[in-house]
């Protein structure tokens, strides 16, 4: 693998950088590249901001008092110009000035004397005011649901059908402690009397910590965001779902690998926190320690399907798959051979595959297995919760097929929501190999999110969680377990020679990474 790294070219097309062997997916996106001297630094502190998993998160509240107008929400695959989701929030309204709000959320952590900055990319599609602007709430300074120490900021929502961006600087009220909370609000009002309500579609609202200390990282390891913010010419923001976003290059958001079919997504460089230090989680998570990534890398937007990993049979018949599974058990792949209940079909995940298996095939491919801090990485997408989603686990069948409701079996990738950054199955359906060695808590684990070795170890790590864990799977049992094993940290590990019918694998492709 390091000989590949040190040998790869990127091409380059009219419009953004491509690996070799991928092409761009339909309708992807450049993402711009900030100059290398930004020394601007600062952290993100809202999570589902780009509205990738819709109005998750998000608290919709409808007027008070007379007139019963309610609101649509519904996800939009228009997108701001530059943005590395594929889908905003469309809000429909039949009469906003009798409403109060459209879309609200509470974010505590705010620190009094510090800057922030918020803003809101819009577009308004229909309807808004023959009297004037539409004027938006976008934050209040709430210490209390009384409304004490209220501080709003108002802009001016223009209504010509384009896609805009708001944002102000502000530094919280001296007394603000994390503890208090500042109330986010989207709320489209249209000046004036007889103002009707229409459609608008929002898409990456950010609120940004502009005082953050410099993260421990390569001297290139900046905020993407920080250009924009600082006024500078040329490029759009990129958001990193909360994390300290790094070099993206001007590559592709989304490539298809040509060789198997695999649709990648652009993972952005950045920093996060892995691990728990939970007390009342396994102890094989902890301790929650600093990773950091130079440079980004492309990852799988599904778990490998059995239409992929036929490809590779195809192409490589003398392939003894058999031979890297445990030789006392007869486990190569039996659902491909009507001896397992597991779909064969093309659109399912393929499992009944070990770790070699798994390996073998990355090796044709030119791809590779993940390290397990890239896969949590890409995983939580910038968030801190026990899942990418939150953490209400009546949310949990809305993103995986996990428990009862997977009728015990795999399903169709990509048939439940994404994480914010576009990755689908992260949890559930198939556990997913990882390239490390199984190392029992992360005390030396490395902090640039490389792969693990050690000599002694026997077995190789698993995350995700599958169709036979979650919610309903384990009665009995404390809530805290499902997240053990179904959420962002969950791990697993078996023997590589071992081949299951709840193991699959998901694939990365690295990118060099510059000066």
């Amino acid at each position: 693998m390091n000989i590949l790294l040190s040998v790869m070219m990127v091409l380059v097309t009219a419009d953004m950088k491509v690996p070799p062997g991928c092409v761009a997916a339909e309708g992807a996106k450049a993402v711009a590249e900030p100059a290398a001297t930004d020394t601007v630094h600062s952290r993100e502190m809202l999570t589902n901001g780009d509205f990738e998993s819709g109005a998750s998160g998000w608290e919709p509240w409808h007027c008070r008092g007379a007139g019963a107008v309610g609101a649509i929400y519904s996800t939009s695959n228009d997108t701001r110009p530059g943005s590395i989701g594929k889908r905003s929030l469309q809000i429909d309204t039949t009469d906003a000035f009798a409403c109060t709000n459209w879309i609200r959320r509470s974010v505590r952590g705010l620190e009094g004397g510090k800057k922030y900055r918020m803003s809101i990319w819009y577009k308004i599609v229909a309807g808004g005011n023959p009297d004037g602007p539409v004027e938006s709430v976008i934050a209040r300074d709430m210490k209390n649901d009384t409304n004490q120490d209220r501080k709003d900021l108002y802009f001016d929502m223009t209504v010509d059908g384009k896609w805009k961006q708001v944002s102000a600087e502000f530094t919280a009220h001296p007394s603000t402690t994390p503890q208090d909370f500042y109330r986010l609000l989207v709320s489209p009002v249209p000046r004036g009397k007889g103002g009707k309500g229409g459609i608008v579609r929002v898409d990456d609202f950010s609120l940004w910590d502009m005082d953050s200390s410099p993260p421990a990282a390569p001297k290139r390891q900046v905020s993407v965001l920080a250009k924009v913010l600082k006024g500078d010419a040329g490029g759009q923001a990129t958001k990193s779902g909360g994390v300290e976003a790094g070099i993206l290059d001007g590559y592709a958001d989304r490539v298809i690998h040509e060789k198997t079919g695999i649709e990648l997504i652009l993972i952005p460089a950045g920093t996060f926190k892995m691990g728990s230090d939970a007390r009342n989680l396994s102890s094989h998570v902890a301790p929650a320690y600093e990773v950091t990534f130079a440079g980004p890398f492309y990852m799988g937007k599904t778990e490998v399907t059995n239409g992929q990993y036929r490809r590779f049979m195809k192409a490589k018949p003398d392939y003894k798959g058999e031979a890297d599974v445990d030789p006392a058990y007869d486990l190569y792949l039996l659902h491909f051979r009507g001896k397992s209940v597991m779909p064969a079909e093309d659109a399912y995940p393929v499992v009944w595959v070990s770790w070699h298996n798994a390996q073998a095939y990355c090796a044709w491919a030119g791809l590779a297995l993940p390290s397990e801090a890239q896969w949590e990485y890409a995983c939580r997408a910038g968030t801190t919760t026990r899942y990418s989603f939150g953490d209400d686990e009546k949310q949990v069948h809305k993103y995986a097929w996990a428990s009862f409701a997977a009728e015990n079996h795999t399903h169709p990738v990509a048939t439940k929501l994404p994480n914010p950054w576009g990755l689908h199955d992260m949890h559930g359906n198939v556990w997913e190999w990882c390239a490390d060695d199984y190392v029992y808590r992360y005390e030396t684990a490395p902090a640039d999110g490389s792969i693990r070795r050690d000599p002694q170890a026997q077995t190789k790590p698993l995350r995700g969680g599958s169709w036979s864990t979650g919610p309903g799977s384990h009665p009995n049992i404390p809530t805290w377990f499902h997240s053990s094993a179904l959420g962002s940290i969950a791990r697993f590990h078996v023997a590589p020679g071992n081949a299951h019918q709840d193991r699959g694998f998901r694939v990365i492709l690295p990118l060099p990474i510059g000066p």
